[in-house]
């Protein structure tokens, strides 16, 4: 499949005609994520094309009028012998803010249609009746299949479990503050990170600013959601702020020296760890500000596929039924996963962590019994996981082939 660009060096620069300043990315050399089955075209093509526009940030949203498409490509919009291919394939874009990017591109092109957009989005919500091209693709999912695993596997051999678990959590988050209260009477059986208020992030969330504001505000919703007389939220400002920043020691990952944990591969800490308890990046499914909140899966939840450890997600409602719809396996024979089918997400947390008292009444043996019944479980899923990554690309151009047909 042929993408028509501008820029060999950068494609994010196409269309831009000014640059956002807080776009970094517009500034450094990036290659086209897809080299196997795409092919790059400086000029306009005498076949179908495809013209690329990737979503990275939200601000992108408030820069569209920095965007121009090229003249040059409207003709072959029209005469259907060109697509746009919307790629949404990190979190923040659903359905909500491809209405948004339709609904400005139409100022630009008269009489565009939904049918001449392809849109790949990591939103986990059911598009199926809506009447625009759609296909799921996940970054934090593909990029597990350019790790080299054998390194790990060599790792997995010589390290022995020493925690009973492991929790991660880095921006604040109700639901985060809500799991490590839950987990404080057994931090030391397990590894749990989690940032201070003041703490400081070098990231495009943060910006360099502290925490502090995002902070506050996690704790205010996490407050109303806790029942009267709100004793876990009383017991996170007694007992768990106090210890904070909680940070592994030996870990390598400099989360507060701004390193992302989107690119967190440092082995040990999971080979480790026997159970992964997964902090997800969203929770709600509906909020008042926002309206309807996409589902969204995070490269947090297929860490524990690849370093094949059972996992307890603490997310959005019927995010476990998500994962079994793409084909993935959970550990319903062990863990009670009813806690997925749970709406309130107060609730829902207590219900997956609840799982842990089970978990940790096992003896060592009883411990390793469990991996070896789920073992099964683990290779399926990390085989799963790595055929998605390394398939996405040729499944991305077999939709747009059939979109042209």
């Amino acid at each position: 499949m042929i993408y028509y660009t501008k820029n060999l060096e950068n494609y994010l620069r196409d269309g831009w005609k000014t640059y956002p300043k807080e776009y970094r990315e517009l500034n450094e050399e990036i290659k086209f994520p897809f080299v196997e089955y795409f092919t790059p075209s400086l000029t306009i093509p005498d076949q179908n094309f495809i013209w690329f526009f990737e979503l990275r940030h939200p601000f992108i949203l408030k820069n569209l009028d920095k965007y121009v498409f090229p003249p040059e490509i409207v003709d072959a919009i029209k005469k259907k012998t060109c697509k746009i291919l919307v790629l949404g394939w990190m979190e923040n874009w659903g359905i909500k803010e491809f209405k948004i990017l339709f609904e400005y591109f139409s100022k630009q092109i008269p009489d565009l249609e939904y049918n001449d957009f392809i849109y790949a989005t990591a939103s986990a919500e059911d598009y199926s009746d809506e009447n625009f091209n759609h296909f799921y693709a996940n970054r934090m999912e593909r990029q597990w299949h350019e790790i080299f695993y054998p390194k790990i596997a060599r790792k997995a051999k010589k390290i022995k479990k020493i925690k009973d678990f492991i929790c991660l959590n880095r921006r604040p988050a109700w639901h985060r503050f809500l799991t490590v209260s839950l987990l404080w009477e057994w931090r030391r059986l397990g590894y749990i990170s989690h940032l201070a208020k003041d703490s400081k992030l070098n990231d495009d969330y943060y910006g360099t600013e502290t925490a502090e504001n995002h902070y506050t505000k996690a704790f205010d919703v996490f407050k109303s959601c806790d029942p009267f007389p709100h004793t876990i939220s009383k017991k996170f400002t007694r007992q768990v702020e106090k210890a904070l920043p909680m940070i592994l020691k030996q870990d390598r990952h400099k989360i507060l020296e701004g390193a992302n944990p989107n690119k967190d591969t440092d082995a040990p800490k999971y080979l480790e760890s026997w159970i992964h308890i997964v902090t997800e990046t969203r929770m709600e499914t509906h909020t008042e500000m926002d309206g309807l909140v996409d589902r969204f899966v995070s490269e947090k939840t297929f860490k524990p596929m690849f370093y094949k450890q059972p996992f307890i997600i603490v997310g959005q409602y019927k995010i476990l039924e998500s994962l079994r719809k793409w084909g993935y396996k959970t550990y319903d024979t062990f863990f009670n996963e009813d806690y997925d089918n749970t709406k309130n997400g107060y609730f829902r947390t207590q219900k997956a962590i609840q799982n842990m008292q089970r978990w940790l009444s096992l003896t060592p043996a009883g411990k390793e019994a469990m991996y070896k019944e789920h073992e099964h479980v683990f290779e399926h899923n990390f085989n799963h996981l790595m055929k998605r990554g390394k398939e996405l690309e040729k499944n991305l151009h077999e939709h747009i082939q059939g979109v042209f047909k």
